[in-house]
């Protein structure tokens, strides 16, 4: 008489499945949800280059900061977003949404960082 392996021959009772409830979508009431204010923390640099991109998440009115941190850590990068947490806050304290630029050493707004960009060119 062969052996059967543990498992093997029993039947398993199947349950009929239950159908899960469907998913609902918190909408705030109006007032709330006009008085969110928004920011998007990125490492997508390309976001820099794709004006329509910038345009639309300020019509959104999402502000946005765009890390630069090429090759650091996860744990460098959380260090560095605590550091400039203060200057993040005042960026919702504006009314208009923005786009700035953290790096380790500085925070600037995207008009800024252009500014500096030229004035090296001119050197």
């Amino acid at each position: 008489m062969a052996s059967t392996s543990r498992g093997e021959g029993r039947s398993k009772s199947l349950r009929p499945l239950e159908p899960k409830p469907p998913r609902q979508l918190f909408i705030p009431p109006e007032p709330v949800h006009a008085a969110m204010r928004l920011i998007l923390v990125t490492k997508d640099g390309g976001i820099l280059k794709n004006k329509v991109e910038r345009d639309a998440l300020r019509e959104a009115g999402i502000s946005m900061v765009v890390l630069h941190a090429d090759g650091q850590k996860r744990l460098d990068m959380a260090r560095m977003i605590l550091k400039w947490f203060e200057a993040m806050e005042r960026v919702l304290d504006d009314n208009v949404a923005t786009v700035h630029i953290m790096r380790q050493k500085t925070f600037r707004t995207e008009e800024e960082e252009m500014a500096k960009k030229a004035s090296r060119k001119k050197k």
